[in-house]
């Protein structure tokens, strides 16, 4: 029942924070990371269950915990340069990057929603969605200036004045209220 609990109070942590309309940037490894505890919890404790009361073996247990690990590692490692950006439009983002760009003349070329470097056959993609701005760079990731691009980016949508109605806010409270709902009325 704790899982359940802190799954309610991060969901209405995200949603408020969403909601103040402060602008924010972080790696999508970690939310993804979470996510797989919060999902994962609950099949693990009752493995773990079943085999204190004999009815699965250790060795299904084991494998079952190891298939578990080894998905958590393949969505890290997949998730590990792309950056979910909150609040911001995708036009301001756009506009960050391609200043950054122009200020170390940098060579780019904008082909919709992506953002491609003819000398290094590199590519970054900025897509939009009703709930967030998806910045991926795992293209670019050796790149030199990879780092100083992100913290560029991470930068400049402080800096952006205009405020925006987070979906994404309304989202993450309606699921809360739900799952309150769900605990209140059903897991006494």
């Amino acid at each position: 029942m704790i899982i359940f609990d802190l799954m309610i109070v991060a969901l209405f942590i995200m949603s408020v924070i969403l909601l103040s309309g402060i602008k924010i940037m972080f790696n999508s490894k970690y939310f993804q990371l979470i996510i797989a505890i919060f999902i994962m919890y609950i099949p693990i404790a009752e493995l773990i269950e079943g085999y204190k009361l004999n009815y699965i073996d250790i060795n299904s247990v084991i494998i079952i915990s190891i298939i578990f690990l080894l998905i958590v590692i393949w969505g890290y490692r997949r998730n590990k340069y792309i950056y979910s950006i909150h609040n911001v439009k995708e036009d301001d983002v756009m506009n960050i990057i391609e200043k950054y760009l122009e200020r170390k003349n940098i060579k780019y070329e904008v082909r919709g929603e992506e953002i491609y470097f003819p000398d290094i056959c590199k590519t970054i993609f900025v897509r939009s969605s009703i709930m967030e701005i998806t910045l991926n760079c795992r293209d670019i990731k050796y790149v030199d200036f990879y780092n100083e691009l992100v913290e560029e980016v991470r930068a400049g949508i402080k800096e952006v004045k205009q405020r925006h109605f987070s979906m994404e806010g309304v989202f993450y409270l309606i699921f809360t209220l739900f799952f309150y709902w769900i605990r209140v009325t059903f897991l006494k």
